[in-house]
């Protein structure tokens, strides 16, 4: 890497893509997202940069020889502070726009889509808590959004982010490497939401065209329980972090305007990242029958206040006719709601866990709307006092009436 005869790798490339065609048909191929290599500017690859745009010539000319419309992007370069990889993306795209194709001759390459990593970095403070840096994860897709903005020929591009993470090393255990405890508690929950809820409008503010971001968690197999790799289940046991993507799931897909005077703006973070007073967040939506379901966070940087309360007050004003504010739920993540970590430590951390203690921890790990009753009510606005834990992530729901 890179191969040492790019036509003898496109020739492979071909007869893979046939392979897949043969197996999976045509418009499954096409519909997929076709990518070169990963994080290219570390030892992932070691040939230049001139090297890996050769070897993309070779790739898309391969893929779209057997299929036309197959969507193909790049770079997935990671972190701007760690390679370079800011300066391997601007190299890129401006050989898509600009450069000499090495199959063709011609200018430019063909580019569907866009593709980078954003990390976050943890580290453990003077008190050996975890310290997580959502700004250095925002700077990212900050810094990454404003080359392309550059690039009027790609601006608007789908962009997608093949790994959003508060660090780099999935295979990582908490139990050998403290620094990455995060990931069996509810503080991955709340930067999950504080960071994924930001991913969109930060891109959008440069003219970028966001349509995916990924989290790099797997199921990693026969791992002691609660081991802490960067997974979204323990044995099958859901973690904090797994919820918190159920409760995106339950999002509207009509976003309404939302704001609160305990949430930093983004500028905020990119500069002091979440240091001193806590995130509390929102992200209102509306869903296709008319419901809303509105997103809260209360993240910190630091693992702490896990039990400690802030007090919120939600406004929800101009109420659609047909919503009932009175049969109000909400559905929390945090020290004590939808935890299988916190009931494992209650049971004594068991590493053979009975079938009895399986089933405990798997009802721990359930999210459970409960009523919420509204604390004041006009004709076209309902306030609800819904305290929120440190380290935490809520959904309040506001059905429509059923008649």
């Amino acid at each position: 890497y890179p191969p040492t005869d790019s036509g003898n790798w496109q020739t492979f490339i071909e007869t893979w893509v046939r392979h897949l065609v043969d197996r999976y048909g045509r418009k499954a191929v096409s519909s997929w997202l076709w990518e070169l290599w990963n994080e290219p500017e570390s030892d992932y690859f070691r040939g230049t940069v001139a090297e890996y745009c050769k070897l993309y010539s070779h790739f898309t000319a391969a893929l779209k020889t057997v299929v036309p419309d197959a969507r193909v992007g790049a770079p997935h370069t990671t972190d701007p502070k760690w390679k370079n990889g800011d300066l391997f993306m601007e190299t890129f795209l401006e050989h898509c726009r600009s450069g000499r194709n090495a199959v063709t001759g011609r200018i430019g390459a063909p580019l569907d889509f866009i593709a980078y990593h954003a990390k976050g970095l943890t580290r453990l403070d003077e008190h050996q808590r975890v310290e997580m840096d959502l700004r250095n994860h925002l700077g990212t897709i900050d810094r990454y959004s404003s080359i392309i903005a550059r690039f009027p020929e790609f601006a608007r591009l789908p962009v997608y982010i093949g790994e959003s993470d508060p660090e780099g090393c999935a295979g990582c255990p908490s139990t050998l490497d403290p620094q990455r405890d995060y990931r069996r508690t509810s503080q991955f929950a709340s930067y999950t939401a504080a960071s994924f809820m930001r991913e969109q409008d930060l891109a959008a503010s440069h003219g970028g065209n966001l349509q995916g971001a990924v989290s790099w968690a797997f199921t990693f197999h026969d791992q002691p329980w609660f081991n802490g790799l960067r997974a979204l289940t323990t044995n099958e046991v859901a973690l904090p972090v797994f919820n918190a993507f159920k409760l995106f799931s339950r999002l509207g897909s009509m976003r309404v305007e939302s704001s609160s005077t305990g949430m930093l703006t983004t500028r905020e973070i990119l500069t002091n990242s979440v240091r001193g007073a806590p995130d509390i967040g929102v992200a209102a939506t509306r869903t296709n029958d008319g419901s809303l379901r509105i997103l809260l966070w209360n993240y910190h940087d630091v693992a702490d206040g896990f039990e400690k309360a802030t007090p919120v007050t939600l406004r929800v004003k101009g109420l659609a006719a047909g919503l009932d504010p009175a049969a109000a739920t909400i559905t929390r993540i945090d020290e004590h709601h939808a935890n299988a970590f916190t009931a494992w430590r209650k049971l004594g951390e068991p590493q053979s866990p009975s079938p009895e203690q399986i089933a405990f921890l798997n009802d721990a790990a359930t999210l459970k709307p409960i009523a919420l009753e509204a604390s004041g009510r006009t004709t076209d606005s309902a306030d609800y006092d819904l305290p929120l834990l440190g380290q935490s992530v809520a959904l309040l729901e506001i059905p429509r009436q059923r008649h």
